[in-house]
């Protein structure tokens, strides 16, 4: 008994060592950069509504990739101080991989939070368009709070990975009714297709929200998104990407992963509503004029502005006009048709 209690202090006192360590060396950045900006976003999470909902949701996402963080950190540091007690050798690059991994992690949550709140100061949002129409998410469910917040009570969202996790709706406080459909009308859907009725209390009200899953790739949509026409905003945070967007990364990775870049979205560029937005991380403020071309006889008018957010990463492209689009094969891009 009393060497069981003595292996308990002694694992209580490297949990403690480690934790220290932690603490005053090898906390997140992410975190202590903008701790005043969560603590107040803790805050305002509690006030209702839909903007609150995905305040609740992205916070606590960043919540649980903290905790994660420190269960991979005392995973590498506890065997070795387990072992060689306080003589160890700090594992310097490893901890570094970690930070970065997890500061990234948590970097893309509070952006998605601080984009929210000035998408909808823009001058170019229009709410009442978003709340009437489709909305499309290109990046999986974990856009869905941020299509809400944004006022969004249609979606269509694409999402091949998704496995029906009912606690990911629980986490929005939603009750969802789910069936496999693949006909609407005459609307033939692609295999894998779920509609989703998510019943959501909002400010002691449910809320209704119709959703359409398609368990594929976006470039797997082929021309079934031309029918939808009745599409006012398309959002891609890029969620999928283990990517740094910082600095001159920025312009190659909007080079590289624009939507304007990707022909798989010449369909939904083309039914998008005048006055509809596309809210797309990969577009640097470099290219805020429009998006450069190799050949001059390429017309690059397309109907689109493109205004940046901030200084944070993203840019939001509302549509000014209905001229009909191209794929231009020799430089990559959507283009004006002639």
């Amino acid at each position: 008994m009393a060497n069981r209690k003595k292996d308990l202090v002694v694992q209580t006192y490297e949990v403690k060592l480690a934790n220290t360590l932690r603490v005053e060396k090898y906390d997140l950045q992410s975190l202590k950069r903008n701790q005043q900006f969560l603590d107040a976003l803790e805050k305002n999470s509690l006030k209702g509504g839909v903007i609150s909902l995905a305040y609740k949701f992205y916070n606590d996402q960043i919540q649980d990739f903290y905790e994660e963080y420190i269960e991979k950190f005392n995973e590498l540091i506890l065997p070795l101080i387990f072992e060689r007690g306080l003589n160890f050798s700090i594992p310097e690059e490893e901890i570094r991989d970690l930070i970065e991994t997890y500061d990234r992690k948590i970097n893309k949550q509070i952006e998605k939070i601080q984009v929210l709140g000035r998408i909808k100061n823009d001058k170019s949002f229009n709410r009442d368009l978003i709340y009437s129409t489709w909305s499309v998410a290109l990046d999986g469910v974990q856009s869905i709070p941020f299509l809400l917040a944004l006022d969004s009570r249609k979606i269509i969202v694409t999402d091949e990975k998704f496995n029906m996790d009912m606690s990911f709706f629980a986490s929005l406080g939603a009750i969802p009714d789910i069936r496999q459909i693949s006909r609407a009308g005459n609307i033939t859907f692609p295999p894998n297709t779920f509609s989703i009725n998510l019943q959501i209390m909002l400010n002691n009200e449910f809320r209704q929200v119709s959703i359409l899953l398609l368990k594929q790739k976006p470039s797997n949509l082929g021309d079934f998104i031309r029918i939808m026409t009745n599409v006012s905003l398309v959002v891609d945070t890029k969620s999928y990407l283990d990517t740094d967007f910082s600095g001159i990364k920025w312009i190659k990775n909007s080079l590289r992963h624009s939507l304007f870049k990707k022909k798989y979205f010449l369909p939904l560029a083309s039914v998008i509503r005048t006055g509809g937005m596309i809210i797309d991380k990969a577009v640097s403020p470099m290219q805020i004029k429009n998006i450069q071309s190799m050949r001059s006889n390429v017309n690059l008018d397309i109907g689109y502005e493109i205004n940046k957010i901030g200084t944070i990463q993203y840019s939001v492209i509302t549509k000014t006009a209905n001229y009909p689009l191209v794929y231009d094969e020799f430089d990559k891009i959507i283009c004006r048709g002639r």
